[in-house]
């Protein structure tokens, strides 16, 4: 048993070049420890014996062991001894829903993402964070091929095993063929074209997880960036939620006035701040001189277009990952096609088999050397790899899959540019739920035009509207309507005073500018 052990503990001694002790206390013995821990851990659990119940007299034969299974299962729940088992089923229910507070940590948080970003980031990202740990399962766990190997392979010294773990770890070779009728079109002729070697499969689960990663990445650039422009997304919109869950007008009403004071202290936070970390502070965003007068080229805070620049620029983040994922399935699974998933398909319905396509083969050929008494002998095994038709379904599904995000993902976008950039589209949805709450009158008058234009220009502005559309995406309409409303109506008030106080000699327009008071 020593001996077995040695070789491998041969690799991990002290290397000439490692650090100091505290480092090597680190990265070596502390990581051994843990190491150690799991496999000790997964022993005991998996194949000794973790769990003996004391079971009641009328237990009998297998009861026991399918109790004790149960238990292990379903997980148990702790009374000490002198206390007795209640009636209620609490307590056991605790013991049972131990995993909810880990599935916590996939709950959607809303954050500024509306529903296809979420399909982009949460739902796609978690298939594919599934599929790779049924392919990591399927190859490392399960048995993935099986080879028929020449007689001459002694059994009891395991040569087939060898054969198979040599294949698997050096890839495979297939011969595609080249099929067609004969002139009588009676019979299918079959002649081998070319050889193909594949080896891709061993890094399908690491690309499954690469590409979950690469549809979570622009959440990760919007959170990140998000926070440096003054504006609490997050806080904003959880403000807003809470509105939801307040069902009497009282506390409703009471809620919508917390949710409009954090929305108003967001964007006047958002005014103050001079342009630090804005996108005019970096040079490619510098506007020059002769076109300071274009309020189109500039992406500052204080222009109040920050949010929507850098929203934006998330969505064509989400447009391109999804295209880069057509390039990485083409890469590694059919260069021959331009599309893989409809070529599959394709062949699929022409009847046009694998061993012409060469996608996915199931039956393979493997070619090693073994040394005998001094002489090299070259072998050739045939291998058959189930595993193959598990990897094909799912990733004609993901490639469909794909198909359908990309498209979702597209639209999405130029709707936003076209709702975030023209100015008539914004005016359009803050006027549209003033009037559903009666804020404003359907007939319009210079007065209220006048309020209205400086709280869409001048207190809202692009950052402002985009904020509303977040409220609408994840609250609704009814949410964002009373929201708007209570903030324009604070402003309103605001200006009426301020025209109130106005010597006759001033003008009115000067009330333009309190917006930011």
């Amino acid at each position: 048993m020593i001996g077995v052990i040695v070789p491998y503990l041969s690799k991990i001694r002290r290397s000439y070049q490692s650090n100091d002790l505290i480092d090597r206390l680190s990265y070596e013995y502390t990581a051994m420890i843990i190491t150690l821990a799991a496999f000790t851990l997964a022993a005991t659990q998996y194949v000794g014996n973790p769990i003996q119940c004391w079971v009641p007299a009328q237990f009998t034969g297998a009861w026991e062991k399918y109790t004790e299974t149960y238990c292990f299962i379903k997980g148990s729940y702790f009374l000490p001894l002198d206390d007795d088992i209640p009636y209620e089923f609490n307590q056991r229910e605790d013991a049972m829903d131990f995993l909810i507070d880990y599935l916590k940590l996939f709950k959607i948080v809303p954050d500024g993402s509306d529903s296809i970003d979420t399909l982009n980031h949460y739902y796609t990202a978690m298939l594919l964070m599934i599929s790779g740990i049924s392919m990591s399962a399927m190859i490392y766990v399960a048995h993935p091929i099986q080879c028929w190997v020449p007689a001459e392979f002694q059994p009891q010294v395991d040569w087939e095993h060898y054969a198979e773990m040599y294949c698997f770890t050096n890839g495979f070779y297939f011969r595609v063929e080249d099929c067609y009728l004969d002139k009588n079109n009676s019979e299918r002729i079959c002649v081998e074209d070319r050889q193909v070697h594949i080896g891709y499969y061993q890094w399908l689960p690491l690309i499954a997880v690469l590409q979950a990663f690469m549809f979570a990445a622009p959440l990760y650039f919007w959170r990140v960036n998000s926070s440096k422009t003054g504006i609490n997304v997050k806080g904003v919109l959880n403000s807003a939620a809470s509105v939801k869950k307040k069902f009497d007008r009282g506390s409703r009403i009471a809620q919508v006035h917390i949710a409009a004071d954090h929305l108003q202290e967001a964007l006047d936070m958002q005014r103050e701040l001079k342009g630090i970390h804005s996108f005019a502070s970096f040079a490619p965003f510098r506007e020059p001189q002769y076109h300071r007068g274009f309020d189109c080229l500039r992406f500052g805070k204080r222009n109040g277009v920050y949010l929507v620049a850098l929203y934006l620029f998330t969505k064509l983040l989400y447009v391109l990952n999804v295209l880069m994922q057509f390039v990485i399935l083409n890469a590694f699974l059919g260069p021959q096609y331009t599309f893989w998933g409809a070529g599959i398909l394709s062949d699929i319905w022409n009847g046009k088999e694998w061993n012409e396509s060469g996608h996915f083969p199931r039956v393979t050929m493997c070619d090693f050397d073994v040394r005998v008494m001094g002489n090299i002998h070259r072998w050739t095994v045939q291998c058959v790899l189930m595993i193959n038709m598990f990897n094909e379904k799912i990733y004609i599904f993901l490639w469909w899959w794909f198909v359908l995000v990309g498209i979702l993902t597209i639209i999405s976008f130029f709707y936003y540019v076209i709702a975030l950039t023209v100015a008539t589209n914004q005016r359009q949805f803050v006027t549209r739920y003033l009037r559903c709450t009666g804020a404003i009158s359907k007939q319009s008058n210079s007065r209220n035009d006048d309020h209205l234009n400086s709280f869409i220009n001048k207190f809202l502005r692009p950052d402002g509207v985009f904020l509303l559309r977040l409220i609408e995406s994840n609250g609704g309409d009814l949410l964002v309507g009373e929201v708007v409303s209570a903030l324009f109506n604070r402003y309103r008030a605001r200006m009426e005073d301020h025209l109130d106080t106005l010597p006759v000699t001033e003008s009115p327009n000067s009330s333009a500018s309190i917006h930011h008071n």
